[in-house]
């Protein structure tokens, strides 16, 4: 009986310390896998719905404490996008996982970091178009290209990750709820 309680006195702390080393299931998942369903590479989509919220006078930026409303394009991506992704890649470079799951996180985190990238560089470029009131047939064709490449490698980064993390979820009984699509 002695045994059995230092053994089991012994697994509590081995677990307790584990506890301490690497990051909960739960925390990793939601950090990796829920937060990449953020990282969306359908810019037509995304600029369709943006350029409607713009003709609605509908563009709000924050700036301070303040919440406002412009009528420049390049403005508001640079205010919303410009850092979109910097506290997803914080939280990310903050989980500590086995050296099984590192492949997850690093792919996370190249996955976040060539988003911000995208967003913050790439949409900008569009956005003085659309504000100098450019042809809309050239603002599309932009629009369009920059869905075909980086767009693409955005949903294939996504998707590689999606590979790691729903398994993983479901290796730690992590329950994973999938929503329809709406395309």
């Amino acid at each position: 009986m002695k045994h059995f309680f230092y053994l089991f006195l012994f697994s509590v702390i081995l677990s307790s310390c584990s506890q301490l080393t690497e990051s909960r299931p739960e925390k990793v998942f939601t950090t990796i896998g829920l937060n990449s369903n953020t990282v969306n590479g359908d810019f037509v989509r995304l600029f369709k719905e943006i350029r409607g919220q713009g003709k609605a006078g509908r563009l709000h930026i924050v700036e301070g404490k303040e919440y406002k409303t412009t009528d420049s394009y390049e403005v508001y991506f640079k205010n919303r996008f410009s850092n979109f992704f910097d506290n997803y890649i914080e939280n990310v470079k903050k989980l500590k996982v086995g050296k099984e799951d590192q492949k997850m996180v690093d792919k996370a985190l190249e996955m976040f970091t060539k988003a911000n990238e995208v967003y913050a560089k790439d949409f900008l470029p569009i956005a003085k178009m659309i504000d100098e009131k450019k042809p809309d047939a050239e603002i599309d064709a932009a629009i369009l290209q920059l869905t075909e490449t980086k767009g693409k490698m955005l949903e294939n980064l996504r998707a590689d990750v999606l590979d790691l993390s729903i398994p993983y979820a479901e290796k730690h009984g992590i329950e994973v709820k999938y929503l329809p699509s709406f395309k």
